[in-house]
């Protein structure tokens, strides 16, 4: 296993891997996310993979997941030995983390069937997911008060269609006053009534809304 870890200020740990984070789409690094994310102290996971593609050019780096933790609530040590500790699961040993992850893995049957995951990356190949409360999600809260929240998809980014769908969805939600979204800037700004619908709601919609455009776009 090629990681290593590095604590680069307070709150963040580095794991550097290129075997785990040169391909988001590989299967054992969304199993890494599925099993970091779910800390309750993690509030989220930032993804570099291997090619940045900013501009017109595309540049090799070194792959690298950024966990940001809650400092509040967790020491360096605390933080490591949870994601270790989710890592490695009930079995002992690391190298439970590579394999009975297969569909067809011993002891698999009874588990639930996972969530698909979709890491999609911006426009420099940077993969996001984020805590909401409840709510773990690609969408990014850019700036919210009261009754108003602009949040953020890489998946809006120049895709009118994609907007248009998920206007159609905010369209018949309860408690959501009026909305509008940008395939310029990649973002949603709803304005809602937090009487009769809470944030975590909002972000939920959003995300399985686009769960479900990605997971058809693939396909």
């Amino acid at each position: 296993m090629d990681i290593t870890v590095t604590y680069p200020s307070a709150g963040r740990i580095h794991f550097h891997s290129s075997f785990l984070f040169a391909d988001p789409g590989n299967e054992l690094c969304q199993e890494f996310v599925r099993r970091v994310i779910d800390g309750a102290g993690v509030l989220s996971i930032t993804i570099k993979s291997a090619k940045s593609s900013g501009g017109r050019r595309t540049r090799t780096r070194e792959p690298v997941a950024e966990v940001q933790y809650c400092v509040k609530s967790r020491t360096r040590r605390q933080a490591v030995e949870e994601i270790y500790g989710r890592l490695l699961g009930a079995e002992s040993g690391p190298q439970h983390f590579f394999y009975n992850n297969s569909p067809n893995g011993a002891g698999d049957s009874n588990r639930t069937p996972k969530r698909p995951l979709f890491l999609i990356p911006d426009h420099q190949g940077v993969v996001r997911l984020y805590r909401h409360g409840p709510v773990i999600t690609s969408w990014q809260v850019k700036h919210e008060v009261p009754g108003r929240i602009r949040l953020y998809h890489p998946s809006l980014h120049r895709r009118k269609e994609v907007c248009q769908a998920i206007e159609r969805e905010l369209m018949s939600v309860l408690g959501i006053d009026n909305y509008k979204t940008s395939p310029l800037t990649a973002t949603a700004l709803v304005n809602y009534s937090p009487k009769k619908i809470r944030r975590e709601q909002i972000i939920e919609i959003l995300d399985r809304k686009s769960t479900r455009l990605n997971s058809s776009h693939r396909t």
